[in-house]
């Protein structure tokens, strides 16, 4: 099977059961699981792409650096068990931390196909289940792995500068088992451009206006019973259906700020006595190891400017925002 994959390229993919599982429907479920939360059906000031791409996107670059294929499946089934709305449910179910999905995993997949292709193919369910044993795959902050470089890659294309982000991904490489680029150069560029994403895009005062918006009606039709749990496990596209025909006025009125959003483009202004929104979003950030000379670096222990960009950027992400969105109410 050939993927034109944005950042990646031209990829064969020939491993039967990398096939399979892509194909079973907890994977393909991803197709209608925005990346970025729903922005096919809801205002979002940023385009976004699904899950799905992500997931195939890691497995690529795992295969790409060596990885066991138990690894590389850990990629391809990694982002299964977010919600539908993906972090933004999260919210809603009041996990600002955003990792209440991980608690899924072991669920969504011993109920799906996925245990019955892995037998088929003498892959032990257990090993594939522990992807925290997975050192390329999964780090934790501000470590580099697959999961984290390939969302960040992904961002760059989508959002910026697709060429770059495909020179970024020619320069990282296994360095002995751990993710590194193999320049300082092109480590301060993902360096760069990830705390540009972070500041930019998921903590940008639109952004996350409109997602307060979407959590508050989705917490108020979970309180109200329009919508059960079992919505949640379903799709974006289930999901954002069930929240517009919910005859709920509190959900509707959320729902149409939103479109009014998206209509007319209402002006953010800081405001630091009550202000109408409040909120902070989680600080992602790496610090990209790097070899030079058959060592490795981290980009916070040989380059000040960048250790200094990046507690400014925590700072900033520490006090969050404070705004009114002007109209709103009225």
């Amino acid at each position: 099977m050939i993927i034109n994959d944005r950042v990646y390229g031209e990829i064969e993919v020939e491993e039967p059961i990398l096939l399979e599982i892509m194909h079973s429907e907890p994977v393909l479920r991803l197709e209608d699981i925005g990346q970025f939360a729903p922005t096919r059906y809801f205002y979002y000031p940023f385009r976004g792409f699904q899950s799905k791409e992500h997931c195939v996107g890691v497995m690529i670059l795992l295969g790409r650096l060596g990885a066991s294929l138990e690894e590389q499946i850990g990629g391809e089934i990694h982002d299964v068990p977010h919600y539908a709305f993906r972090h933004l449910t999260e919210w809603a179910l009041g996990d600002r931390k955003e990792d209440l999905h991980d608690s899924r995993l072991h669920e969504v997949i011993l109920s799906s196909e996925i245990p019955g292709i892995l037998k088929k193919y003498d892959i032990p369910l257990e090993l594939v289940l522990e992807i925290d044993g997975f050192p390329l795959l999964e780090q934790p902050t501000p470590k580099l792995c697959a999961d984290r470089v390939d969302y960040a890659l992904r961002e760059i294309a989508f959002l910026h500068d697709e060429s770059l982000a495909q020179e970024l991904a020619h320069h990282v490489i296994n360095y002995e088992n751990q993710i590194c680029f193999d320049t300082k150069e092109h480590a301060r560029t993902f360096g760069d451009f990830f705390l540009k994403l972070q500041s930019e895009h998921w903590a940008n005062p639109r952004a996350m206006v409109s997602w307060e918006l979407l959590a508050m009606a989705l917490k108020s039709a979970l309180d109200e019973g329009a919508i059960s749990e079992e919505d949640l496990t379903k799709t974006d596209s289930h999901l954002a259906n069930a929240l517009r025909s919910s005859e709920s006025e509190k959900v509707q009125e959320y729902i149409r700020t939103l479109d009014r959003m998206s209509s007319k483009g209402y002006e953010l202004k800081e405001s630091l006595v009550n202000p109408q929104f409040k909120a902070m979003k989680k600080f992602r950030h790496v610090d990209p190891t790097y070899v030079e000379d058959g060592k490795v670096y981290t980009l916070t222990e040989t380059d000040p400017e960048y250790r200094k960009s990046l507690e400014w950027h925590r700072s900033a992400n520490a006090r969050g925002i404070s705004v009114d969105l002007i109209g709103y109410g009225s």
